[in-house]
């Protein structure tokens, strides 16, 4: 797996500078040395995130604005960034005062959005689906199966999902409206004319790694095709069944849009949900754009159960998010991601089906 991602996915060229960050040792380790087959300087950044929660415990707010101030500055240095895995215990940002998580936050998001302007190519590794106790825990499934899930997900080809991405870009470039409904009483239009559909088909091409910026990002396991909407132009609610925070979950989020920002946000009431509020009031107003629509293209991805798998990736999953966009194309530099996922909706391109009930149109039918 290492030596696909340095090799086949980032593409990585005798004497780049790869930054390799994550938390699980062993995998950190082995990207590092097939980095260094091919002639490349990796500098591995280990990070725990239990380690991460001390700074709120042990450090004073004082220090919260210049706690990006280094990443910044080695922000000019990488042609590749690898980044592995995920939060394996999100319950330790649990009571993090969330003003001081959001100027973090936003600190750090100075050095991210500098990556993309350099147009360093930019590969995740877990994208959700990271073998851990905790997403597996959250995904409902054991960790052997998730591992399974993995594998099959960063294994698929990349050609299929091309294919299918391409339709679902081919039918946005030439519409106007794009609509999202769900049984749960989903109902959101935007306009997506002049937008640009971006696939994350598990390669890094010379092409995109040339565009730079969002383009030259990917996510494993791929399968992904997203746009970020005309901005000012959403109106409708978006209900998400369940949406996981910090280890714990939040039932029923509710967001109202119109002209493109959320106008109120209710759930099932919940301490966790307080939290979320919380959270949520505390970031700045740029938290309320809505950010992408993103559908999932990936068939390999699935569980023995044949439940949906609650993840981007899974081909037919529709999942909209609010907050930054950066990452999709889109000029919101925002700290703030909020949303999740829709299982079972139904997306339409000028009343055109591109998803229906949960299942993705295929190319040709």
């Amino acid at each position: 797996m290492a030596e696909r991602v340095v090799a086949d996915v980032a593409r990585v060229q005798t004497g780049e500078i790869v930054f390799i960050s994550g938390n699980d040792l062993a995998l950190l380790e082995e990207l590092g040395v097939a980095v260094q087959r091919r002639g490349g300087l990796p500098l591995e950044l280990y990070a725990r995130t239990e380690r991460a929660r001390r700074y709120f415990d042990e450090a004073p707010a004082k220090f919260d604005a210049a706690r990006g101030d280094l990443w910044l500055k080695l922000a000019e240095l990488p042609q590749v960034l690898i980044d592995v895995g995920g939060s394996d215990a999100p319950e330790v940002w649990l009571g993090v005062p969330p003003d001081r998580l959001t100027v973090v936050n936003r600190s750090y998001a100075r050095g991210n959005a500098r990556m993309l302007k350099r147009n360093v190519r930019q590969v995740e590794l877990g994208n959700g689906l990271f073998p851990s106790d905790a997403n597996a825990k959250r995904l409902g499934v054991s960790r052997p199966e998730l591992e399974a899930i993995f594998r099959a997900g960063v294994a698929a080809d990349p050609a299929k999902l091309a294919a299918a991405g391409n339709t679902v870009r081919d039918l946005v470039a030439v519409g106007t409206e794009l609509r999202v409904t769900a049984p749960n009483g989903t109902d959101l239009r935007m306009r997506v004319d002049g937008r640009k559909v971006l696939v994350s088909d598990g390669l890094i091409t010379a092409e995109e790694a040339q565009q730079g910026g969002a383009a030259a990002m990917v996510w494993l396991p791929a399968g992904e095709a997203y746009v970020s909407p005309v901005p000012g132009t959403a109106s409708g609610r978006v209900v998400w069944d369940r949406v996981d925070f910090r280890g714990n979950v939040v039932e029923g989020l509710t967001a109202l849009f119109t002209n493109g920002k959320v106008t109120s946000v209710t759930a099932k009431p919940s301490p966790t949900f307080d939290e979320w509020r919380a959270t949520f009031n505390k970031s700045p107003s740029c938290r309320d754009a809505l950010a992408v629509v993103d559908i999932g293209l990936n068939a390999d991805v699935k569980p023995r159960s044949g439940k949906p798998l609650l993840n981007w990736v899974p081909q037919g999953m529709v999942s909209v998010f609010f907050g930054g966009d950066l990452w999709a194309g889109g000029s919101n530099d925002c700290p703030f991601g909020g949303g999740g996922y829709l299982p079972d909706a139904t997306v339409t391109i000028d009343g055109k089906p591109l998803v229906e009930k949960g299942v993705l149109v295929q190319p040709g039918s």
